[in-house]
């Protein structure tokens, strides 16, 4: 039903193109939709963690396998740049790259806190669900800023929903005993992103615009659904390697 409602965005006389700001919210329903959908058949890690079942070599390599994701930042964002758009827009995604950038040193410092020495990290090699992820992500640049932000309505954590439900990683410590301390520079991750707005970068962006035309409007949508199921896929190869196969450290040969 939501799907489809975005059609009535359109304006009296202009059935070609819908109105940008109503759109926006329309979208940020339409990804808080998706994000709460819990079947367990598709997700069935999702119970595996939220139940304490899960392998602490698993959500290691969870870290393992976003630190590849957020290295690759600059790769996978900067062809969202390479379109013409306003200046403001342009600054934001600039500013956002920047951002995301800088993250991975985080993420670092994150793991060898968790035992992993930096140069055991940095001979690992990304699982084949990152890279399809990151070259899902690198796609949607291609195609335009606009289709690049729309999958972060799925990526980033939304401001609403953090000040609901905190960091992803606060169960973490209390089902599983991981310390404060080794989990704190990934949290700051999380919380600068807050701060910086990114879960609501895509709304801020298209609000930049007066109206969008339909044919994009339908375009992005299956942009966002696209990035939902890249990310299902990521997740699960993440699943099936470090907790199903019983494996570590997908280490370089």
């Amino acid at each position: 039903m939501l799907e489809s409602s975005y059609k009535d965005l359109t304006s009296a006389g202009k059935l070609d193109v819908v109105d940008a700001r109503k759109f926006g919210s329309w979208m940020k329903a339409f990804a808080m939709n998706l994000r709460m959908i819990r079947d367990d058949e598709l997700w069935p890690w999702r119970k595996i963690i939220a139940s304490g079942e899960a392998r602490e070599y698993y959500l290691r390599g969870i870290i393992i396998e976003n630190y590849h994701y957020v290295r690759a930042a600059m790769m996978r964002q900067v062809t969202s740049l390479q379109s013409d758009m306003p200046p403001n827009v342009y600054d934001l995604i600039r500013d956002y790259i920047r951002s995301e950038a800088m993250h991975d040193e985080l993420f670092i410092e994150c793991l060898t806190r968790w035992g992993l020495p930096i140069d055991e990290l940095r001979r690992t090699q990304p699982l084949t669900g990152t890279r399809l992820f990151i070259d899902s992500r690198r796609s949607l640049g291609l195609a335009g800023p606009l289709h690049y932000l729309s999958g972060t309505t799925i990526t980033e954590i939304h401001p609403e929903v953090y000040s609901r439900m905190g960091s992803p990683y606060d169960t973490w410590i209390t089902n599983y005993g991981i310390s404060e301390e080794i989990l704190r520079p990934i949290n700051r991750h999380i919380k600068d992103d807050i701060e910086s707005n990114h879960g609501s970068l895509f709304e801020r962006v298209i609000n930049e615009y007066d109206e969008i035309p339909l044919n994009v409007a339908s375009s992005l949508v299956q942009a966002t659904k696209y990035t939902f199921e890249a990310l299902r896929i990521w997740q699960r190869d993440m699943y099936e390697f470090y907790q199903l196969q019983n494996n570590d450290f997908n280490f370089a040969i």
